[in-house]
């Protein structure tokens, strides 16, 4: 027998009587019992975190029902139509992967409890994922452009040798490491060359450019001062004992224009100082820094950052003059040894420069060694 039209979580007492053809029977004991609460209503659903590739959902504002039993959350195939089960159990919160971006997905949800049982499913939301942004890259360096020249130069970034032969104004070492600062730069400015790292590892095929952020370490007030697919950019007229702050950003470029800024990278900060030489190539003057210490005039740089004289200085006058104008230049070139350094490595690095001066080294040192060998005898 089924009893309708109870009202829900009320208490109800129950009697039997038999009747039959020859009259009514006496009513039974009574009996109690209480009708189930209605089936929970299903909560609201809300996205608390998008991704390319994921959704982060939230629902019941964190409060869960005293007799919860559990949460079934399903999303719709979009190919099919049919729902499916991507979560079930006690918690309010659930984050679903493995999804597509730029993507729309429908979810429902339904609370079933111990009491009441499961309820009806929720109406239908609607959630979207995100555009997959270009991955983030380490902090960019300062480029120090290799003396012998490198293999990926370019006119944009010329080779130390070719910029050695071309438009050079000044030759400075910055930080102890090799520099140079070209003709294009202001008198008394200095140029800078900053690179970075691409993006690796992005779960898409779209191009990607980047943008660098330059500004004073003073102010910190950053502005961009490149765009574009490379990974190098010089800036010229910088200020020498300026502190410099340096970043980048990647960016997605869609097929359809659209551009999808990536984080930036960590910052760079780099100090412009000059370290230890400044000389000009067109006075063929020396020159005398702060500290007093004297520099003689030349045009290379070994990759210690020491001052090599130019072998042609060497050979401006013939005979016994050139011998001694050359041993004037070898005695100048000796008189500032580096700072804990000696005479050998003085030596090594004035022979590193040039593979001749090596080949007359070597031979030198063999005479001398046969000489003394033939005297000791």
């Amino acid at each position: 027998m089924l009893i309708e039209e109870l009202h829900p979580e009320s208490s109800y007492k129950l009697r039997i009587q038999a009747v039959n053809e020859i009259g009514n029977g006496s009513f039974s004991p009574f009996i109690k019992f209480t009708t189930a609460p209605l089936p929970p209503k299903p909560p609201k659903l809300e996205c608390i975190q998008f991704g390319f590739a994921h959704l982060k959902l939230r629902w019941g504002e964190g409060k869960n029902l005293a007799d919860l039993a559990r949460y079934y959350v399903e999303v719709e195939n979009n190919r099919t139509g049919e729902y499916q089960n991507v979560y079930t159990g006690t918690r309010s919160t659930c984050k679903v992967m493995k999804l597509h971006e730029l993507t729309a997905y429908t979810f429902r949800i339904a609370v079933e409890t111990k009491h009441a049982g499961m309820g009806d499913y929720s109406e239908d939301f609607v959630f979207a994922t995100l555009a997959a942004t270009p991955n983030t890259i380490k902090a960019p360096r300062v480029y120090i452009e290799p003396l012998g020249g490198s293999m990926n130069s370019s006119p944009q970034h010329p080779s130390s040798s070719t910029a050695l032969n071309g438009s050079v104004s000044n030759l400075t070492a910055v930080q102890g490491s090799t520099h140079l600062t070209t003709g294009s730069s202001a008198p008394g400015m200095a140029l800078l060359t900053i690179e970075w790292q691409t993006s690796r590892n992005n779960p898409f095929s779209d191009p990607i450019e980047y943008l660098l952020h330059m500004a004073k370490a003073k102010d910190q007030e950053f502005s961009e001062v490149y765009c574009g697919p490379g990974t190098r950019h010089t800036i010229q007229n910088l200020t020498f004992g300026q502190g410099y702050l340096f970043k980048v950003c990647p960016v997605r470029i869609r097929s359809n224009g659209e551009e999808i800024h990536g984080q930036f990278s960590p910052v760079l900060h780099h100090q412009l100082t000059p370290h230890r030489i400044s000389i000009s190539r067109h006075s063929g003057h020396d020159e005398v820094d702060g500290s007093g210490t004297k520099y003689y005039a030349g045009n290379v740089v070994n990759r210690r950052g020491e001052l090599i004289l130019n072998s042609s200085d060497c050979h401006h006058h013939s005979g016994s003059a050139g011998y001694a104008s050359s041993n004037v230049n070898a005695k100048q070139s000796l008189l500032h040894l580096p700072k804990g350094g000696n005479l050998v490595q003085t030596i090594s690095e004035l022979l590193e420069t040039d593979s001749s001066k090596a080949v007359v080294g070597v031979l030198v040192f063999i005479v001398l060694s046969v000489i003394v060998a033939a005297f000791l005898k």
